[in-house]
């Protein structure tokens, strides 16, 4: 269908295993799930709420993970990040 709109074709091919620092990074993130875990039931049970437990959890995710691989976010447009909920967020990213 694409060659029938002449749109463009991207293909990748690049196939370079990740280097020692990418896997560390990778390592240490994925391993940021066991203190918002932690955080998670915390909160929750604090709360005496579940919903406020998961939310808690996938919020510290997202901060631990972020911190403990060198993840810099950059927010375009962060003045509208409250301005209308519920919303989904979508990030970009380049791995």
């Amino acid at each position: 269908m694409s060659f029938e709109n002449d749109w463009p074709i991207t293909r990748f091919s690049d196939e370079k295993r990740p280097g020692f620092s990418n896997l560390v990074r990778t390592g240490l993130a994925i391993s940021s799930l066991i203190p918002a875990t932690i955080a998670g039931v915390l909160s929750g049970t604090l709360s005496m709420s579940h919903k406020d437990g998961i939310n808690s959890m996938m919020s510290a995710i997202g901060d631990f993970g972020c911190l403990v691989a060198g993840i810099n976010m950059v927010v375009k447009g962060e003045e509208h990040i409250w301005k209308n909920r519920p919303a989904v967020f979508i990030f970009n990213h380049q791995s």
